[in-house]
């Protein structure tokens, strides 16, 4: 995968695009985040990169695992939001065609795009030298609504 592959899905009537890699990598982060009971179990299930995100000192393994415990993550400052990753890589013409750029109460600007502009701004991207394939449920599930 490079960074011209991407994920995109509709949720909650909006379309968000992730890079294909990161969407992916949110799907398991999010599983993990969702179903550990222990920081073993979640250590087995995420990478050794974000591990070293959320904690100085491992854990031990049978220790008792809670997401909400981890700092940012309650506020929603962590992991990334795909809402606003869009901000970071999608052109600026393609983000003012398509979307605006919304202020959240908590976390910083965002790109808000209409669910029914989905397929064109796929279609625009393509054109433009990505690659773009559409799969709701993992774009959902890294956004932390699967």
């Amino acid at each position: 995968m490079t960074d011209k592959d991407l994920t995109w899905g509709a949720i909650n009537n909006e379309a968000v695009f992730g890079r294909a890699a990161l969407v992916k990598e949110l799907g398991v982060l999010r599983t993990a985040l969702d179903n550990a009971q222990t920081w073993g179990e979640f250590r087995t299930q995420v990478s050794a990169e974000r591990m070293r995100e959320i904690v100085e000192d491992d854990p031990a393994d049978d220790a008792p695992f809670a997401a909400d415990e981890i700092p940012g993550f309650k506020d929603g400052d962590w992991p990334e939001w795909l809402h606003q990753e869009m901000l970071e890589w999608m052109p600026r013409d393609l983000i003012t065609k398509f979307g605006t750029v919304e202020d959240s109460v908590l976390n910083g600007q965002f790109l808000s795009v209409p669910a029914d502009a989905g397929e064109a701004l796929a279609r625009e991207l393509e054109r433009r030298g990505w690659s773009c394939q559409r799969d709701d449920h993992a774009v959902s599930l890294a956004a932390g609504w699967g």
